[in-house]
């Protein structure tokens, strides 16, 4: 994960030193050494979208009990809320196929 403001080529030599690390006798040995690492794996954002999905769970319990929403807007927010899970639910279930 990278900050979103950081240039693309920087994230690049960042990725490839990351994932690239490892592969000599010397940096396993430094690998070993830090909680017992064998090496870095690509990864991304998608990882994360199990804790996107309950974030959004926990939002949708919460305005369907806030007692200070009309219900117009509650019905609103709920399928805003919905949509995103949808579209998460999309990605989810597209990258496990």
């Amino acid at each position: 994960m990278y900050r979103r403001d950081l240039p693309e080529a920087l994230k690049t030599r960042i990725r490839e030193f990351v994932i690239g690390f490892g592969k000599t006798k010397e940096e396993k040995a430094i690998l070993k050494e830090v909680n017992d690492l064998s090496e870095f794996c690509p990864s991304s954002n998608d990882q994360l979208a199990t804790i996107r999905q309950l974030e959004l769970f926990k939002a949708k319990a919460a305005v369907e009990t806030d007692g200070g929403l009309d219900q117009q807007t509650r019905e609103m927010k709920i399928r805003e809320i919905d949509q995103k899970l949808e579209d998460l639910n999309k990605t989810v279930n597209g990258r496990s196929q």
